[in-house]
């Protein structure tokens, strides 16, 4: 970053310009953007089917006769409980973690999706996903709004923001002093007294 006054070169972490004294316009160029970008939702999307809905289908597959319809309910079935689940406990699915993203309420940033919001969301997202139209408007509607919302985050009141977000204004720490955040939820410090 350059000090808009002098252009010297500046340091994000400086909060004078050495080359000017400058203070009050040392802020930083562009804001930070806590959303998850639309790159960011569509490749944890591809991740986890490939890393949790392909896997189901290949074994679906050896293991049973169904149809083609039979096994890609079995495949969707397993799919959105394990998505709900991940989702409940900590806010990521295996592809969230990848591109370090996490599923939060609209109403306090630091907080998970509940259970509730969890299933809302993924059921919301199978019906839609089942008819063309639905599919193309839920990929459409992040270009729509600042957020980057998909129709099923509105419907289910949740946002997808980045893991490296700092915490909004009203966010509170909920994290007991003793615990520690995982991606299976919190666990008790050892190192804590």
């Amino acid at each position: 970053m350059n000090c808009p006054q002098c252009g010297t070169a500046v340091e994000s972490t400086m909060t004078r310009c050495p080359g000017c004294g400058n203070v009050a316009q040392l802020q930083y160029q562009t804001e930070f953007n806590p959303y998850a970008s639309w790159p960011l939702r569509v490749g944890a999307t591809l991740i986890d089917s490939l890393l949790v809905a392909l896997p189901i289908d290949v074994l679906a597959r050896a293991t049973t006769s169904l149809s083609r319809y039979g096994r890609g309910a079995i495949v969707v079935a397993i799919y959105t409980i394990m998505v709900v689940v991940l989702l409940s406990r900590n806010g990521t699915t295996l592809g969230n973690l990848a591109v370090r993203t996490q599923v939060v309420r609209t109403s306090d940033h630091s907080a998970s999706c509940s259970f509730t919001q969890a299933l809302v969301r993924s059921l919301a997202q199978v019906l839609l996903y089942v008819t063309v139209i639905g599919l193309l408007l839920d990929i459409a509607f992040p270009v729509l709004n600042a957020s980057n919302r998909t129709l099923h985050d509105f419907i289910a009141r949740t946002v997808v923001i980045r893991a490296d977000a700092p915490p909004t204004k009203s966010a509170k720490n909920t994290t007991p002093a003793n615990s520690v955040p995982t991606w299976l939820g919190l666990i008790k410090n050892p190192d804590a007294p």
